[in-house]
Formats: structure tokens, C-alpha cells, sequence
């Protein structure tokens, strides 16, 4: 089994990309060193699958200096006691094949299914209303190019600009694969992607330095056009310098979203270069995705009510 764990201040991460990840791998143990005294810090344990999806995960709170370490290691148990007692929620069973090739403008079965399953796989269609998860439509609008070009993004970077958005043969055939090494579970907070939250003011490029260049490696690795699969720049080792892995990450961004960002300034490739086109479309999706994290923390806050009062009703028959 693999692990991913996230660490964050001031909330506990509610997905696998919700905070900073500071370990994944097979390992029993593993110390976070990189703390300050007096400092409160959530951590998430993620269990992941073969695909390397979230199955299971608990979460967990210290202050370093706060508690002696027998009495963090007894804390620890006592979490994931309660986490393997409670229920999970119940599987989503979903089988569907995909076989038409659908674009803007597509109706039917087919389409319907497709929202379903990009819900499902956290690239959602839309946070609430039409095309979300439970309410998903029969049509394919603008929301669906735009989640089926972030599958991409993160699925299918050599599918060509013109066609990012449209589900052709290559996007059918990586939908259809996917179908059975995903456990699903109904959309909750693990469905959810998170990205960070931070205003960009200036245009940025290669050679430019600063904390906008660490928060837009942050945002490219959560949104799947990762610079680095390991060292500066990976996932949880972003740096504040904007170099050629930067570039080509954001080139990635800016052809996955061509339609927003590069038609309207009459390019065909991306530049690499953070200018005002860029930001608007990152500002874009971090609105968005704030969106989709206050529902998915509603929906897991929620979902760890009725826990609790079935487990206190248990308790009232136990008695009775």
C-alpha cells in the first residue's frame, strides 16, 4: 500500500492535493522535521490504490512541544480507532463505455454519462446546478469542454491544442481505461480537487523571482501540469524562481485552456510567458476551485454528523 502524507495550518487538508505534501512512498514511518514550536499543524494520511487514488485517510492535529511523544503516538491510534470504526460511504458503481465522440453541442445518454464520470474523477463540471455531481445534464456545453480539457491536462498532455476540450478516440480510449481501476465513492471531499488561493499582479517569465512564482508552481502541480516529478519544483518543493520547467508548464496550461487564453490574443501555441490573458484564467479556476473546497468541506463535515449519530444511536439500542 502507498501513502501521501499532507501537512497544513490553520484547517486539516480535505484532498489529496489540499496543503503541502511532505511524504509519499511505502515507508511505516516518516518525521516531520520542518515545524516551529507552538505552531498547530494538520495532518492527512492518505492510503492510495494502484492508479494512485484516495481510498481511505485520516486526519490528525499536533502542536509540536504540545504532548510527549508516547502521548502523540497514543493520539495517532486513537484517530484511526475511530476512522476504521465509522462507515464509509457507499460505493459508486460505474461501468459505462464510452463510444461516440462528443464536442460542444452533443446531446444524449452518452454526454450525461461523461459528467458523471468527470464529477466523479474530481474534474468537476460545475460546483452546484446543472452539470454537478447528482445533477448532471444530457448536454455538452462550455463546463464540459472545459472539465474534459483538465482531464486532459493531467491525462492526455499530447493531445493537441485544437482539440483540447473535444472527446475524440485517444480521450475515449483513457476515459474507458480508467473505468475499472477507479474505486469510486459518492463525490465527497476526496472528489475534489483543491488548488491555492493567491491574487497574481504582475506578468511573470522566465528569470523572474518571488513568492507569485512559488504560489504558481503551487497551482500548476495541483493542477496537474506538474513541473517536476521529483526536486525543485515537484509537488511540495515548488521554488520562488520561474525557470524553463516552469515555462513549459505553464505553455501546458495556456494550450490545455487555448479557446481563453490564446485565441483571443491570436496565438495557436503557448508562449510560457504569465501575462494578463494567463492570470485571468488561473483567477479563473482558483474561484472555482474555492467553490468546490467550501462544498466539499460542507460535504465531509456533514457526512461526520450523521456518523456520529448513528453510532449514538447504536449506543441507544445497545441500551435499550
Amino acid at each position: 500500500m502507498r501513502v501521501r502524507v499532507l501537512r497544513k495550518e490553520m484547517s486539516a487538508p480535505l484532498s489529496t492535493n489540499d496543503g503541502a505534501i511532505i511524504y509519499e512512498g511505502n515507508g511505516g514511518e516518516y518525521t516531520d522535521t520542518d515545524v516551529l514550536a507552538g505552531t498547530r499543524y494538520y495532518y492527512a494520511i492518505f492510503s492510495l490504490n494502484s492508479a494512485l487514488y484516495p481510498s481511505t485517510f485520516i486526519v490528525v492535529s499536533a502542536v509540536p512541544n504540545e504532548f510527549t511523544e508516547a502521548e502523540i503516538v497514543a493520539k495517532v491510534a486513537e484517530e484511526a480507532m475511530m476512522v476504521t470504526q465509522a462507515v464509509a460511504p457507499p460505493a459508486v458503481s460505474f461501468t459505462y463505455r464510452f463510444t461516440l465522440p462528443l464536442q460542444v453541442g452533443s446531446t444524449g445518454e452518452e454526454v450525461r454519462q461523461l459528467q458523471k464520470f468527470l464529477n466523479l474523477l474530481g474534474f468537476a463540471v460545475s460546483v452546484s446546478g446543472a452539470g454537478s455531481g447528482g445533477n448532471e445534464t444530457t448536454y455538452f456545453g462550455l463546463a464540459t469542454k472545459d472539465a474534459v480539457a483538465r482531464f486532459q491536462a493531467r491525462h492526455l498532455t499530447a493531445v493537441p491544442v485544437g482539440d483540447r476540450g473535444l472527446v475524440g478516440p485517444a480521450t475515449r480510449a483513457k476515459l474507458n481505461e480508467l473505468v475499472p481501476t477507479v474505486s469510486m465513492q459518492q463525490p465527497s471531499a476526496l472528489t475534489t480537487l483543491t488548488t491555492v488561493s493567491y491574487a497574481f499582479t504582475r506578468d511573470l517569465t522566465v528569470g523572474s523571482r518571488g513568492e507569485d512564482v512559488l504560489q504558481l508552481q503551487k497551482f500548476l502541480n495541483a493542477q496537474g501540469f506538474v513541473l517536476a516529478s521529483s526536486g525543485p519544483g515537484s509537488p511540495g518543493s515548488e521554488t520562488d524562481f520561474f525557470g524553463p520547467i516552469t515555462q513549459s508548464a505553464v505553455v501546458r496550461l495556456q494550450e490545455a485552456f487555448a479557446a481563453e487564453i490564446l485565441v483571443p490574443v491570436a496565438l495557436t501555441k503557448g508562449t510560457g510567458y504569465f501575462g494578463p490573458s494567463t492570470r485571468a484564467k488561473v483567477h479563473g479556476l482558483m474561484a472555482r476551485e474555492a467553490s468546490s473546497e467550501d462544498i466539499a468541506s460542507l460535504q465531509y463535515q456533514i457526512w461526520v454528523a450523521q456518523e456520529q449519530v448513528n453510532a449514538l444511536l447504536k449506543q441507544l439500542e445497545a441500551l435499550q
